[in-house]
């Protein structure tokens, strides 16, 4: 199945609408074989629309959540499992600051 649709699948937690957290359990359940996570300004020149995008390919097969994406800075790995909010770019500046405000607050990005 190919999948075009905003990213705000990405940002769903406990207070998120239903909807998103099952488009997050459909790619946490099944292959992910492509994914692309693009920001707002790549979405103006494609769709002339202000939000940012994600293309998704998944075949129906039993998946570990773990996956690799393209973002404007380079391929990364997404652990569904471990987050709940994935960013669009900059995985490292985020894992940083995850990790930082992690250990000073006991704060758990599976909680948002």
């Amino acid at each position: 199945m190919n999948l075009i649709h905003p990213g705000s699948w990405r940002f769903s937690g406990i207070t998120s609408k239903k909807y998103l957290k099952e488009v997050k359990e459909i790619y946490k359940n099944n292959k992910v074989l492509y994914a692309e996570f693009n920001d707002v300004e790549q979405c103006i020149k494609t769709f002339k629309a202000c939000t940012d995008y994600d293309i998704i390919h998944i075949r129906k097969e039993k998946s570990n959540g773990i996956f690799n994406v393209r973002t404007k800075s380079g391929l990364e790995e997404v652990n569904l499992n471990e987050l709940n909010i994935i960013p669009t770019n900059n995985f490292k500046l985020f894992k940083k600051l995850k990790g930082k405000y992690y250990s000073k607050f006991s704060i758990s990005f599976k909680q948002f």
